[in-house]
């Protein structure tokens, strides 16, 4: 009997997305993605040894699930491969924002945050964040002043503006955004 052997590839970046499937699990909370970011605070995670082990355990056995489901038999490297997930925020604008101090947290950079009234009892939030694989945002946001003081998001632009190259210009776009959609 001629047996043929044949090598089935999978991508680095396929590879990748599910991986993160298994890792961005509750259990192990604090991985968004498995692509490096370039800041200690994003590419370093804290786990138990036993939630490792079983990342570890999970991650061996969905690759002995597509060797003998899909006949995976290679990994190749590739160019990354984004999903919508990389180009999503990792702080969206909260629902309910209490006061002026607490839109100063909200975000990756509080101290860069802007809370200023754009008529009448709307209230425009920009805020720095990270997007999970794609870099940096300025995120405005639109809140309506409610009774009682608390203020309630009405809208926000989730893309943001700057896209991890930290121009001054990104305030002043999602001002602008802000303004013209408050």
């Amino acid at each position: 009997m001629n047996t043929k052997n044949t090598t089935k590839e999978i991508s680095t970046g396929e590879l990748r997305i599910r991986l993160e499937q298994i890792a961005t699990a509750d259990e192990y909370a604090g991985i968004d993605t498995l692509l490096s970011r370039g800041s200690d605070g994003f590419d370093w995670a804290e786990m138990t040894i036993g939630s490792l082990r079983r990342l570890m355990e999970a991650a061996f056995q969905a690759g002995l699930d597509a060797a003998h489901s899909e006949g995976i038999t290679q990994v190749v490297k590739s160019d990354e491969v984004y999903t919508e997930a990389d180009n999503k925020v990792i702080h969206p604008a909260p629902e309910l924002i209490n006061d002026e101090d607490e839109a100063g947290r909200v975000g990756t950079h509080g101290i860069d945050n802007v809370w200023i009234p754009v008529g009448g009892d709307k209230y425009a939030l920009i805020y720095t964040t990270w997007a999970n694989a794609t870099g940096w945002r300025k995120v405005p946001a639109i809140y309506t002043k409610q009774p009682g003081g608390t203020y309630q998001l009405a809208r926000w632009n989730e893309a943001g503006f700057d896209f991890n190259r930290m121009r001054a210009e990104a305030y002043p776009e999602a001002l602008t955004w802000a303004i013209n959609n408050a």
